[in-house]
């Protein structure tokens, strides 16, 4: 879709067309107005599907659905006795992973684009996008508000508003639409680099091995997942196997997750992200009924919907997440599907609340 712009915009296009070229002049290259954090854009993709700003969609923040969701899930719980044992294990594993990294310093990943702001993501990437009246609305809005580049006092810069992971692997599942955990571990696995590598059908096959059920009936169990990712993603190229943790959601007298679980979350995501670029997988559950939550294109009707999803970006600026959604594979109703979104990030806690992550 093009951008139509009135006569007056053309006007304020050319008259700031001086202050664009000083501005730009005058910046280093690299950094922009303010100094903050700045990346090349070596993979659009993200900003192709980047939402406009305020567009997002919106949290769902009602109580009552979000304690009738946690009341529904708590009655269907169906976690494996592996699962419930790599969550209690993987409160004492968070911590020591978390401890490990923050031990390590901040290091950007080579594989990961970040940036300062949402506008500084947009503008480096807005000649891969498109060109012509976009790209250079991008840079007008440098122009006139460079103070959006500058890093807040109350914000630490060592960080970034908005990152994602370069060329995140998209396949579509198989299985008929139930390999949504193979397909994860192979994404992930295919997105990393390194030497680290699998097809769906050999991590539906060690899936389904490590849980003793065959992943078409069963699903994919969390503890099996983790498994899978040590073996065919940080096994290969880390040379270690317990990377990844699993973190529960679920409780029980039931509730939805906390401010606390939702700020932790965030900052795992960010940290496996923005430090050694690796992806989160997020186990989804999403109920009928149009006022609960759903990924983008999944059916809002229906039995519940148990889901595997690639993590592999956040925007701060409208608190929102990039993932690769292999539910374009599931026949029917995945056509309408994504291959990647741009997602409210509190809606997706929300959803993860019925199972959990792995990061």
């Amino acid at each position: 879709m093009g951008i139509g712009l009135s006569r007056t915009t053309r006007v304020v296009l050319l008259s700031t067309g001086l202050v664009l070229a000083a501005a730009l002049v005058a910046s280093p290259a690299g950094t922009l107005a303010g100094g903050g954090q700045a990346s090349s854009c070596a993979d659009a993709t993200p900003v192709k599907y980047l939402p406009a700003e305020g567009a997002a969609t919106a949290a769902i923040t009602n109580p009552d659905i979000l304690g009738a969701l946690a009341s529904y899930e708590s009655q269907h719980d169906t976690m494996s006795p592996a699962d419930r044992a790599a969550a209690a294990a993987g409160v004492a594993a968070s911590a020591k992973k978390m401890a490990h990294i923050r031990a390590r310093g901040l290091t950007f990943a080579a594989n990961v684009a970040h940036f300062a702001s949402r506008s500084e993501a947009v503008m480096a990437c807005s000649g891969a996008v498109s060109s012509g009246a976009a790209a250079q609305l991008g840079r007008v809005a440098q122009a006139l508000a460079p103070g959006a580049y500058a890093c807040a006092s109350n914000i630490d810069c060592s960080s970034s508003g908005v990152a994602w992971i370069l060329h995140l692997n998209h396949q579509d599942e198989g299985g008929s639409g139930t390999w949504c955990g193979p397909a994860t571990v192979s994404m992930i696995a295919l997105t990393e680099p390194g030497p680290s590598y699998v097809t769906q059908q050999t991590a539906r096959d060690y899936i389904s091995n490590w849980q003793g059920a065959p992943v078409e009936s069963a699903g994919s169990d969390d503890s099996a997942v983790v498994a899978a990712l040590g073996k065919y993603v940080t096994g290969p190229n880390l040379g270690v196997t317990n990377w990844y943790v699993f973190v529960s959601l679920i409780k029980n007298p039931p509730a939805p997750p906390t401010a606390r679980e939702r700020s932790d979350y965030h900052g795992r995501l960010a940290e496996d992200i923005l430090t050694f670029g690796y992806a989160v997988a997020g186990n989804t559950v999403e109920f009928s009924g149009a006022a609960n939550p759903h990924l983008p294109g999944h059916p809002t009707t229906g039995p519940p919907i148990y889901h595997y999803i690639e993590i592999g970006g956040y925007d701060q600026t409208d608190a929102t997440d990039y993932f690769a959604d292999s539910a374009t594979g599931v026949p029917g109703w995945g056509a309408n599907v994504p291959a990647y979104s741009w997602y409210s990030e509190y809606n997706l806690v929300t959803m993860l609340g019925g199972r959990g992550y792995i990061w």
